[in-house]
């Protein structure tokens, strides 16, 4: 929750709709985020740029944008550079594609293995990281 008692929104970037439904499930059953879902890469980015969410989950492999894309996009970007970031991703990879997610800074959850506590606490470390800055 945000200081206020406020619910914070999490902005959910995935291609894969039925990903973007449970993930959504999960978050609205924790009762403490708003998830706000995106379809593909372009449409996560017209979210991110319409209303900051408090946080992202984000896909790396989408056809339209991938997911390393709009990292690179915010890390670049001054007004979008403090968004959390977790990345989900059901692809196996590369050793180069795992050394740039490290370089950012950047947690890797895989979707096969993912379970609601793990996601959950994933997303409460990585707020409370940003926070305690």
């Amino acid at each position: 929750l945000n200081g206020d008692g406020s619910i914070r929104e999490v902005l959910v970037i995935d291609d894969d709709p039925d990903d973007l439904r449970l993930l959504g499930k999960i978050l609205s059953e924790n009762g403490r985020y708003k998830p706000v879902l995106a379809e593909g890469g372009r449409a996560g980015w017209e979210a991110i740029t319409s209303r900051t969410p408090h946080a992202v989950i984000l896909d790396l492999f989408m056809p339209d944008m991938d997911g390393f894309t709009i990292i690179e996009k915010l890390r670049a970007s001054p007004k979008f550079r403090d968004i959390p970031i977790v990345v989900v991703s059901g692809g196996d990879l590369t050793t180069e594609q795992r050394e740039k997610l490290s370089a950012f800074g950047q947690r890797l959850l895989q979707k096969g293995s993912l379970n609601e506590d793990e996601l959950i606490a994933t997303l409460e470390r990585t707020l409370k990281r940003i926070h305690t800055q």
